[in-house]
Parts: structure tokens; sequence; C-alpha cells
């Protein structure tokens, strides 16, 4: 007679490891296109702009991978076990207001669509791919990498007082890079990036990744200290301000581990900074531009173009000017550039475009209309979560002196498509049920098995283990 273990091996074991088998090659297919993903969005966000015109419409490398990226994107999120959450809808709400303030104002206007298709179409090949720890964890490799190559070329571009890669490339093809630029007298480096700025925005954000992600001291000193390298070669006050705030909220949150509350009482110290400020100061903002800058000058460039800005913003706030000109063409000030990404977002589109776009931003790491925290057993992802949150605080922060196009544009979705999906995956992670064990796939993919099988992503047997219902 068969007895009641060799039943349970037959009943229980025999059918879920043939499903194990079979689901090998498509978790590991799964996972290498995963890997293939994040590395061709990286490597194409760090690639210079090289315009190439395809039937009258003008692309870039970058362009062309998010196109190739993105129906391939859409169809991982459609799948049963990934959620829509609330980042998605202001994503796409803020895509479609851009292109629909556009034609009101302007007219239909195909820098509009493109700008919107860069926004939307990064934020979610960030949502489809950067989830769960396997991608995570090749994300954040890519970028160790990429912050040794831009770190080198940005020396190479001050040991040789010129910026070599655009130089390059402009012998063969054209480029959209800006011409070299002097500050202390050294040339401001851009490795691969049209502007210096740009970079340093780049090492700002990797630096708060590397904070959180190197568990060893070495390697995080290592790879931080590049980080603010490439801030520092390339000269720009902004990132390298970001780069301060983020190294001073990874040290205080080191300091109050233990405090539930201590991110609420960093942002009042912070609110409480600001009204100081403004209790000593008439205008805030101008006494930081003008103390805290390598060059004053261009801080107050920046006042007068901003004070026009809201001049113009106030006769159109609702829809914007779209790409057309406006105020008074023969004003310098009116016509002057706009180094502001919110200021230029309402001018283009509206005031409600800069509110959405915010809005997207604090979706991506808050809990809107969500019970659950954002922790879980792994403390891994849990500070990828603060990181990655800090690397969103970066683009808002510079952003404020910097307006984003192109490569910087499309990055910033992309960060706050991995930031969602790390909300995803909290909510995921409560959601599974007390009791009940699962595992991650490299897809995203959730499972646990009927029988009470803990079933491994790899389908080794090592990792199954029985549980015996009375």
């Amino acid at each position: 007679m068969t007895s009641k273990a060799t039943r349970i091996k037959n009943i229980s074991l025999s059918q879920p490891e043939g499903r194990t088998r079979q689901a090998i090659p498509i978790h590991r297919a799964s996972e290498i296109s995963q890997r293939l993903a994040i590395w061709l969005i990286l490597i194409a966000l760090c690639t210079p702009t090289i315009p190439l015109f395809l039937a009258g419409m003008k692309l870039t490398p970058l362009r062309i991978a998010i196109i190739c990226l993105l129906f391939p994107a859409l169809s991982v999120l459609a799948q049963a076990n990934r959620r829509i959450i609330v980042s998605d809808l202001f994503a796409v709400a803020t895509a479609v207001w851009m292109i629909g303030a556009t034609f009101v104002a302007d007219g239909f206007q195909t820098s509009a669509f493109i700008e919107a298709l860069e926004f939307v179409g990064a934020y979610f090949i960030g949502r489809a791919y950067v989830f769960g720890r396997p991608a995570l964890q090749t994300f954040v490799g890519a970028l160790e990498i990429l912050i040794i190559v831009m770190v080198a070329l940005a020396l190479l571009d001050n040991a040789s007082g010129r910026n070599i890669v655009y130089e390059t490339i402009s012998t063969v093809l054209p480029t959209t890079g800006a011409p070299n630029e002097l500050r202390m007298g050294m040339v401001r480096a851009t490795a691969t990036f049209d502007g210096s700025h740009w970079l340093g925005t780049f090492c700002a954000c990797a630096a708060a990744i590397f904070f959180y992600s190197e568990r060893s001291p070495i390697r995080r000193a290592m790879y931080v200290g590049l980080s603010v390298l490439g801030c520092i070669l390339a000269f720009s006050s902004s990132p390298l301000m970001a780069a301060v705030i983020v190294a001073s909220a990874y040290f205080y949150d080191r300091a109050l581990a233990q405090v539930a509350w201590r991110w609420k009482l960093f942002i009042s110290l912070l609110a409480a900074f600001y009204l100081a400020l403004s209790m000593i100061s008439n205008d805030p903002v101008a006494s930081i531009v003008g103390h805290l800058t390598f060059d004053p000058s261009n801080g107050w460039f920046r006042l007068n173009s901003w004070a026009h800005a809201w001049v113009n913003i106030g006769m159109s706030p609702w829809f914007g000017y779209g790409f057309k000109i406006y105020g008074d063409p023969d004003d310098f000030w009116d016509q002057a550039s706009v180094d502001c990404v919110y200021l230029v977002f309402a001018l283009r589109f509206g005031l409600p475009a800069v509110a959405l776009l915010v809005v997207t931003n604090i979706a991506s790491f808050s809990q809107l209309g969500s019970s659950f925290k954002s922790r879980t057993t792994d403390r891994y992802m849990d500070h990828l979560g603060t990181g990655s949150t800090l690397m969103l605080v970066v683009f808002l922060f510079v952003g404020v002196t910097i307006h984003f196009w192109n490569a910087p544009w499309c990055m910033w979705a992309f960060f706050i498509g991995i930031r969602a999906s790390l909300n995803e995956y909290y909510l995921k992670s409560r959601g599974t049920g007390a009791g009940q064990e699962t595992e991650v796939a490299p897809s995203g993919r959730a499972w646990v098995s009927r029988t009470g099988l803990r079933g491994s992503p790899r389908g080794d047997s090592a990792s199954r283990s029985v549980r015996l219902i009375p």
C-alpha cells in the first residue's frame, strides 16, 4: 500500500516540477530581455544628441531607442501580474495636456508631440523593465560603469581644455553640443552630454543611488566620490548643491535611522530654513542665487529673465503659448533664454502642465490612496526606495535653475518610472497575504503555487518546501 508520504510526493511535487522545468527558459529569456532593455536605454540616455532625419522627421539615437522599447514595455505592464498606480495616470495626463495645450495655443506641433512621447515613453520603459530586485541590480551595475566612463571623459575634457567627444563627433556628424565654456580658467566638462550642467545633474543622481545601493563602505566611497568629482568637473553650481543635499540627507538618514518620522522632520527643517531666510531677505531665491553660485552674474541674468517670464505666463496661464514667439519681439528679456524647467513648461503648456509634472514626481514615491508602508523584509529594496526618491529630488531642485530637454528630459522621466516601479513593488509585497511565500521572477512576476510550494524563478529544487495542511 502506498504510504501517505509517497502520495504527497506524487500529487504535490511531480506536477509543479514539470511546470517549473517548462518555466525556466521563459524566466531566463525574460531576464535577458530585461537586462538588454535597461542597458539599451541607459546607453541611449548617455549618447550624444546626433540628429537623424527620416521622412522629414527628426530622430536621435535616444528617440529611436524609446520608440523600439515603448510598445514592448506597454505589453509587459499589461500583464495580469502588473498593476496601474497613481503616477501612471498623472504621467499620461501630463503628456496629453502638453499636446492638447499646444494645439489650443499654437495648433498641432510635432515638437509638442515628440516632447510628450519622450516623457511618457521613457517613464513607461522605466516602469516596465526596472521592476524587482534583479532589474534594480542590473540598473545599479550599469550605472557604475557609466559613471566611470563619464568621469573619465570629463577629466579628459578638463585636461585637454576642450570638449573632446563633441569636437570629435562634429567633424563627422552634426551634433547639438554646446561650445567650449570656461569657468575659473578651466573648461566645463560635458563628457557625452549636450551641456555641463546636464553632466552635473546625472552625476548628482548617480550619487543618490550609490549612497544607498553600495553595501561595502569602500565601494560606496569610491562611486559616490566619482559622482561628486563629476559634479565638480562640470563647474555647475545647481548640481553640486544638489549633491550636497543628497549627502546631507544620507547622513541625516543614517543618524536618525531609528526615528520613524525623521523625513517629516527633515522637510520641516527645510521649510524653517526658507522661512528664516525670508525674514532676513526680501527675496530668498535671489539671496541663494547671488551667494551660492560660481558666477553671480549668471544668477542675476536668470532672475531678470524669470521676472519677465512670469509676466508673460500671467497673460496665458492655462494653455501657454506653445512653441510660438511670445512677449515683445523687441524686448531683450522677453526673448532671453529662461533657465528654469518649470517656467519654460508654463510658457509652453500652461501652469496646469507644471502642476501635473510635479504631482507625477510626488505620486511616484508617495502612497496616495493606499494604507501600506513602503517597507519590506528586503533592506536593499527599502534603501533603493530612498535613493531613487533623492534622485528625483535632484531633478526637482536643479530644474529651478536649469531647463531640461533631449537626454536629461527623458532621463528624468525614466527615473520617475523607476521610482514608481518601486512603489508597485511595495504594493505587491504587502498584498501577497500573510503566511504565503512569494518569489518575484526576473520578469516581475510574483507567484505562489497552490500546493503551498515556494517556486524559485530559476527552478532550483533546493528552494522548495512542502507544507502539510491537516
